[in-house]
């Protein structure tokens, strides 16, 4: 009768090393969880003030971070040209007032309104006569700089 109480003396601590490591193991996975959790919400947090800075401090950040800040320009200005041959490519002409995709038959904007036909003819005859510089983005004549003054966009 010895052995068979031994025995069970001896599985039922087993058991409880084998429960505690369990709930050890639980506990390990569950607070490594709750790090990735918290770290995930960090990254978002930083992307939110990241944007917020850019749109809204962006000169400031040319002072700090330069190339980053050029970068940034540089990789804004290639998607507005994409943009532009995207929309050729599937017949659409780009609203020089707001950006907008219309139609190639469209005469207006149907967001803002704009005669796009006359916008850009008179675009085309502003840079042809003056030879100045339009934003690729707003459509603002830039007269002097490398930026446009009305957006910020990179113009040369």
């Amino acid at each position: 009768m010895d052995f068979f109480n031994k025995a069970k003396e001896s599985l039922k601590n087993a058991g409880a090393a084998v429960s505690q490591k369990a709930s050890g193991v639980s506990s390990t996975v569950t607070l490594t969880m709750k790090i990735k959790e918290a770290e995930k919400e960090i990254k978002e947090c930083h992307l939110e003030i990241a944007k917020v800075m850019v749109n809204d401090h962006f000169e400031e950040l040319l002072g700090i971070c330069p190339d980053a800040c050029k970068r940034i320009r540089e990789l804004q200005d290639q998607i507005e040209k994409d943009k532009k041959e995207l929309a050729i490519a599937k017949g659409l002409q780009i609203c020089p007032n707001c950006g907008s995709e219309e139609n190639s038959d469209v005469i207006c904007c149907t967001k803002c309104g704009t005669n796009i036909q006359e916008a850009n003819s008179y675009l085309n005859n502003v840079m042809q006569e003056e030879k100045a510089v339009v934003c690729p983005k707003c459509g603002q004549a830039v007269e002097n700089g490398a930026f446009c003054p009305n957006c910020g966009t990179k113009v040369l």
